[in-house]
């Protein structure tokens, strides 16, 4: 209404907060996915068992198979839980453990992590950078307060983390905190961080060639000179080197110690195993998920001239398992990756332009070629596309559409893991409402009209 106040950015902060955190006590009852006790078996697994037997332990058909970071994180909150004097729900057996207990630690862990992320979404928007700086000076602060709002308000953070049961907002904010280091130009700190990150959960190897991109053009030749600077490029190579190393050293140096080589082999045995097949139980929304409705259409339609011609599939079954596809040529390891190679041609062609895309369109179109040829990709994988579009979106007036479709793709891509009756209303309602509220971040930064050409 003209004339009313302002809404200033900690108001805005205070609020939004406040909702969410109240928001996600609320949830604390509701379903549960099978996660639930994976993270529990593996605080589990690092309470009882040393360090030397972490990645061998199978007690549990949900074995460790995060990075090590991800384990110390587990050992820290088993830590806590026997500090608390909840023992009973470190029991490392076969069977789940599930209680009040069990439920309220759990779940208030995850919380506490998403203090993380909005202290992260808070340093992004708020402090001093020069994302901001191209927008015009009236609309710079609604852009910082409609970017907030919608990346810590993420509905896909909130259904897999808060309901499902997953950390993907703490490690979220790793990835916030290296792209804002990277606008700031301190680019070894933002590598650090990536590196950091990657030995959480290896699943941001997805960002790995954005990085490469970014940094080539941004750190090692940044101006047509510096190609012709060899001390330079040895000299910030070995830096980066240094830097980049620190963390693995962290990470994997305590289990190389206790366990040398064959350690370090059973570590990587257990983050890539290639025998989960090329799609999850649950497929993802990707060129393999197509591949497989037509080879399963050709079969069917195969079969109604010669029945015992081709074998039925196996993908269709719900099962997370290797398989051979019917008519159409199976596709190993090695094709996805070739495929997921080639469609980063482009990606790669950006070094070569004179002006490099945004880091967080380099992230997002990395994320989306490993997304849509990866072998056995993860629904949730959407998120690593949606979130750096987020960040570009106030930005950049040609993301704005992108953005709104991207979480309406990424809320119905996630549905799927929500199936219980008391849940299902609330997926939805969760979804649509962060829909509307982006929707209502656009008109409240005042750029329909510019943003949206309407």
């Amino acid at each position: 209404m003209k004339g009313s106040p302002e809404l200033s950015s900690w108001q805005a902060v205070s609020i939004v907060t406040s909702i969410l955190i109240a928001l996600k006590l609320l949830l604390i009852p509701t379903y549960t996915s099978t996660d639930f006790e994976v993270h529990r078996n593996w605080m589990a697994i690092t309470h009882n068992l040393p360090l030397s037997k972490w990645y061998y332990e199978s007690t549990s058909e949900w074995t460790l198979d995060y990075p090590p970071f991800f384990a110390y994180f587990e050992k820290g909150l088993a830590t806590i839980a026997y500090l608390c004097g909840f023992e009973d729900i470190l029991a490392l057996q076969k069977e789940a453990v599930f209680s009040n207990r069990v439920l309220y630690f759990q779940r208030l862990s995850v919380i506490g992590a998403d203090v993380f992320y909005i202290l992260s979404c808070l340093i992004f928007c708020f402090c001093d950078s020069p994302r901001w700086k191209n927008l015009p000076s009236k609309l710079q602060e609604k852009a910082r307060i409609a970017t907030f709002v919608v990346l810590s308000c993420h509905s896909g953070l909130i259904l897999i983390d808060n309901i499902h049961f997953q950390y993907n907002s703490m490690l979220t904010a790793i990835l916030i905190l290296s792209v804002y280091f990277a606008d700031h130009d301190m680019f070894l700190l933002s590598a650090l961080l990536y590196c950091i990150l990657l030995n959480f959960k290896h699943i941001y190897l997805y960002y790995a060639p954005a990085y490469v991109v970014f940094l080539l053009r941004s750190y090692f030749f940044r101006h047509f000179d510096d190609l012709f600077d060899f001390t330079r490029t040895v000299t910030s190579g070995l830096k980066l080197a240094a830097v980049m190393i620190i963390p693995f050293i962290l990470s994997f140096g305590p289990f190389f110690y206790v366990g040398g080589i064959r350690g370090f082999v059973q570590i990587l045995s257990r983050l890539f195993p290639v025998s989960r097949g090329l799609t999850h139980a649950y497929w993802a929304p990707n060129s393999w998920a197509i591949y497989n409705v037509m080879d399963l259409v050709l079969y069917r339609l195969l079969s109604l001239w010669k029945p015992q011609l081709f074998t039925a599939p196996t993908y269709s079954s719900g099962l997370v398992q290797e398989y051979e596809h019917s008519v159409l040529p199976t596709i190993t390891p090695l094709l996805s990756l070739m495929c997921v190679v080639g469609s980063l041609v482009p990606l790669f062609g950006a070094m070569f332009k004179r002006k490099v895309p945004d880091f967080c369109t380099l992230l997002s179109l990395s994320a989306f070629s490993f997304f849509w040829f990866g072998y056995h990709v993860h629904e949730k994988a959407m998120l690593l596309m949606a979130i750096p579009m987020l960040c570009v979106a106030f930005t950049d007036p040609k993301f704005i559409r992108l953005t709104v479709l991207f979480s309406i793709i990424t809320a119905t891509s996630l549905f799927p893991l929500l199936f219980t009756l008391f849940e299902i209303p609330i997926k939805y309602c969760v979804s649509a409402t962060y829909t509307v509220l982006l929707l209502l971040m656009i008109r409240y930064v005042g750029c329909c009209s510019i943003y949206l050409n309407v």
